[in-house]
């Protein structure tokens, strides 16, 4: 039930940013073209980091407008789509948009376990996500994607 009500707010939340300036709505394939790394990964852990780097692990803590919190997947990359940054086997930590509306213990409910595809492009900080707010698909868009990246003319 927890999940149900989770995955319905997660779903309100974005429809509410989506109509804001704070998201963007980019298509696929122009995500793919702006990517420099396009992997799968597999969550490990999921915690919370507040603005001053402490790391929680309080199923209370939340993101959202007015927290300074992140909420940020410990994962595995399981397959390199396309890109040279990360390998198989590399640990990555990735960040949620810090403006969702969630506690960590339903993000730990949803997404413990699961696989990811994640398009990323390099920053002045790292590798990061490339659209902030959009992080990540679910792995089962993996053939949608490679479509896309075949269709992609060469960098």
């Amino acid at each position: 039930m927890r999940k149900i009500l989770f995955l319905g707010c997660l779903c309100i939340v974005l429809r509410i940013a989506s109509a804001t300036s704070v998201t963007q709505t980019i298509p696929l394939e122009q995500q793919i073209a702006q990517a420099d790394d396009i992997v799968i990964v597999k969550v490990a852990n999921v915690d919370g980091v507040t603005r001053s780097n402490s790391v929680v692990t309080n199923g209370d803590f939340r993101t959202g407008p007015g927290e300074s919190n992140t909420i940020r997947l410990h994962t595995t990359v399981s397959e390199v789509l396309s890109g040279s940054h990360l390998a198989t086997g590399k640990k990555f930590i990735l960040p949620l948009w810090p403006g969702a509306i969630m506690n960590l213990s339903d993000a730990k409910d949803f997404f413990a376990g699961k696989e990811l595809l994640v398009l990323l492009k390099v920053s002045p900080n790292g590798l990061a996500p490339v659209i902030e707010s959009d992080p990540w698909k679910f792995a089962s868009d993996r053939a949608k994607v490679i479509s896309a990246i075949q269709d992609q003319p060469r960098k």
